[in-house]
């Protein structure tokens, strides 16, 4: 149960919240493009965790169907005045021409797309994005699944967000009648190979620093 004090902290948190953000509309904080893309993506985020319960009651009814996908991520250059930076197109162009180009081994493309995605998360892991579920409504990221899903087998393709490019492509399609049990193994998997190319990331980034202080 609440007590007074804690009320009164909360309530101190909210004013101290609603002020600063006053102030950031007056600098024109939420005009920049950073923060219009961290609150898209905030946004993204949150209806991710509200229909992750829709999908273990889509289980019982074997309409489950549960994307993999990677990606790479190129955010608009960086714009000085903080106005909405230009997009990324004939970069974007040359890096699908060389992922779809080319035979990759899978160690490869992750290393490669470490390399090219801007994405500060999903660039560590291979690009692999979270398990979603296509045939869920709404489905906050269909603009990437429903392009992903277009695209020629095992090929990336490539779509626009704002002045945002993203090229995507399915790593592995979990069709219907999928159980309670098999959803959490299709996370249980992701996590565990993300985490291990996260792992062997933040490794080789020590190594490089030791190397660079001798």
């Amino acid at each position: 149960q609440a007590t007074t004090e804690s009320q009164d902290n909360i309530l101190t948190d909210i004013a101290i919240l609603r002020i600063a953000a006053g102030e950031a509309r007056k600098t024109g904080l939420d005009k920049q493009e950073t923060y219009l893309q961290r609150t898209f993506f905030a946004e993204q985020q949150s209806h991710l965790f509200a229909y992750s319960v829709l999908i273990r009651d889509r289980a019982a009814e074997n309409t489950v169907t549960l994307l993999e996908l990677q990606s790479v991520y190129l955010p608009p250059i960086a714009s000085p005045d903080g106005q909405p930076g230009a997009a990324r197109l004939e970069e974007a162009r040359e890096v699908l021409e060389e992922l779809n180009g080319k035979s990759w081994s899978e160690s490869e493309l992750e290393a490669y797309i470490e390399k090219k995605s801007e994405h500060p998360r999903y660039r560590y892991q291979g690009g692999y994005m979270d398990p979603i579920c296509s045939s869920c409504t709404p489905n906050p990221l269909a603009f990437l699944s429903d392009t992903a899903e277009k695209a020629e087998e095992g090929k990336f393709a490539l779509t626009q967000s704002g002045n945002t490019m993203w090229l995507v492509r399915v790593y592995k399609k979990h069709e219907p009648a999928l159980d309670p049990e098999a959803i959490e193994g299709v996370y249980s998997r992701h996590f565990f190979r993300t985490q291990r190319l996260i792992s062997e990331a933040a490794a080789s980034a020590g190594e490089a620093e030791e190397e660079k202080n001798r």
